[in-house]
């Protein structure tokens, strides 16, 4: 069996924001802040509506982001995106939730 040995603490936190722009756009910006730089990152964000029918969450649209150390010679410290996904269903309840990871 392979033994994981862990490295250091290195995320700081994440902010994730669900916005409606209007004639069923909805903007969701997510962004983590790293204690130290990081070699790769990866964000998701998903947009769920509530289904009364169901009582439930259901996922209509995610968007995945991936931060890789070549694009970044100073190290991957605050990595973010700001995405907007257009043409949903006006009038529905939305929600936004996010995944961030990480490798040093």
């Amino acid at each position: 069996m392979k033994q994981v040995k862990e490295e250091g603490i290195f995320f700081a936190g994440a902010d994730l924001i669900i916005k409606n722009n209007g004639n069923g756009n909805v903007g969701v910006f997510a962004k983590a802040y790293m204690d130290v730089p990081v070699q790769e990152a990866y964000i998701t964000v998903y947009v769920d509506r509530w289904d009364e029918d169901a009582d439930r969450w259901r996922q209509v649209k995610y968007y995945d982001a991936e931060f890789y150390e070549k694009d970044y010679p100073d190290g991957i410290i605050e990595p973010s995106i700001d995405i907007e996904f257009k043409n949903l269903e006006k009038r529905l309840l939305l929600s936004s939730k996010g995944s961030f990871c990480s490798g040093v």
